[in-house]
């Protein structure tokens, strides 16, 4: 399935960034990389950044150094072809412009 990519540009917007920071070998599960996303304060609007400059910022970072992931168990994960290599389709989705 070839994602579907909306770029929408907020201009001017108050709101919260929240994302993480996953290394290259996690490609397979997670997005390389930072990967981050906006919420506005009145939650009307907001999506994966792609690009954004700012004044008055203010940032809090978590350093964490394990993670747990829970994968399912039922008999349709089980049997899923899961062989793909998602990197593209990450790429174009995540960084396209």
């Amino acid at each position: 399935m070839e994602p579907r990519i909306s770029v929408i540009t907020l201009g001017v917007s108050e709101g919260t960034v929240v994302g993480s920071w996953s290394p290259p070998y996690s490609r397979s599960i997670n997005v390389a990389g930072w990967h981050l996303h906006f919420v506005t304060a009145d939650r009307s609007g907001g999506g994966h950044i792609l690009g954004c400059r700012g004044r008055g910022l203010e940032a809090t970072l978590q350093d964490l150094d394990d993670l747990r992931l829970a994968i399912p168990e039922t008999d349709q994960f089980l049997h899923a072809d899961l062989t793909q290599d998602p990197s593209a389709a990450l790429n174009k989705a995540e960084r396209a412009h």
